[in-house]
């Protein structure tokens, strides 16, 4: 890698996300407060709820954070640093040359996270300990308001999706590893386009600058195996939160049949009819939920939560891209 490729300036990631990003529903002192304190107290029943349903104990502390939206941009530069940050490799002074390129493509991703800071309720960060969980609030005020669902449901069912993350990587402590392995993996497989490069590719998506598909963004045949083994591991967790808060709710959230049937309505208009959701490969997301949940719902039919649970003891009993779309081939490889 020469002198002269950037790096991400995160600074103005940071900042020029910051100054892009939507504030969000406008409330006074008083209704933060009780909102604050409403996310808090959701968060922790939460936690046992989803023990009970994905029969996992959690075990150890984790932060759990209400912020706004400039707050969400700022944890995921933060977040974003440290993954890939590490991947540059020594290349010596920063040239102004690259330094005016870094701070360019820094700004760039500061108005990808803007878009996204507005459609994030919650995230679980693994990577950073002793493990963070994020509820950004105005977000989860301004879908509840849309949605016209009760607010102290939604904000339980909200917390459940995201403290099942938090039970995963309880379950999994080698997951987060797993992940950022895959990461540097990922990025660095092709040595005629470093990291800089696919960071380009994927930042400038969402503006019509770059790839049309997230799949031409990674186009060596390295590349592109290892991105559907990543796919496969995203569609495992985020459709086993979903099936699982769900199943946690049920006894706990009065109107859950609601949220849900307004929420995923919301949920494929949001992904799948916008232009920029589909730029921004969230209809991608939309299938990982999907496909991930129907994998975890098959394989509880057959065998049961305790022999899902399986999928958690080690890397190699992860599902296969192939065995996301036919659970009864993974049942069949790791419970004999």
């Amino acid at each position: 890698m020469s002198d002269d490729i950037p790096r991400v300036d995160w600074r103005v990631a940071e900042a020029t996300g910051r100054r892009l990003v939507r504030p969000g529903p406008v409330l006074d002192a008083v209704s933060r407060d009780r909102l604050v304190a409403s996310l808090r107290a959701a968060a922790r029943r939460a936690v046992a709820l989803g023990e009970d349903a994905a029969g996992i104990a959690a075990c150890g502390d984790s932060l759990e954070l209400v912020v706004d939206r400039p707050g969400w941009v700022r944890a995921n530069t933060l977040l974003a640093a440290g993954l890939l940050e590490p991947l540059y490799r020594e290349s010596g002074a920063v040239t102004p040359r690259g330094a005016v390129a870094a701070a360019a493509l820094g700004a760039e991703v500061g108005g990808v996270l803007a878009v996204l800071a507005g459609r994030v309720l919650g995230q679980f960060d693994p990577f950073t300990p002793p493990g963070r969980l994020y509820l950004v609030a105005p977000s989860i005020v301004e879908v509840e308001r849309a949605l016209g669902v009760v607010p102290r449901d939604f904000r339980l069912w909200v917390c459940l999706h995201e403290q099942t993350h938090r039970l995963q990587f309880t379950a999994a402590p080698w997951l987060a590893r797993h992940l950022s392995g895959m990461v540097a993996e990922l990025v660095l497989s092709d040595d005629d386009r470093g990291v800089p490069d696919v960071l380009k590719d994927l930042v400038r998506r969402p503006r019509g600058l770059g790839p049309r598909t997230i799949d031409e963004v990674f186009r060596s045949p390295a590349q592109q195996s290892l991105f559907a083994r990543a796919n496969a591991v995203m569609a495992l967790l985020e459709g086993h939160a979903d099936i699982m808060m769900d199943r946690a709710g049920a006894g706990a959230i009065p109107t859950l049949g609601t949220i849900r049937e307004c929420f995923e309505r919301r949920r494929s208009t949001t992904m799948l009819a916008s232009r920029l959701g589909r730029l921004l490969g969230l209809d991608r997301k939309l299938a990982q939920y999907r496909e991930g949940a129907a994998f975890c719902a098959a394989v509880i039919e057959r065998v049961g939560v305790e022999g899902l649970n399986a999928v958690w003891t080690s890397a190699e009993r992860l599902p296969s891209p192939d065995e996301i779309g036919h659970p009864e081939a993974w049942v069949a490889r790791v419970l004999g």
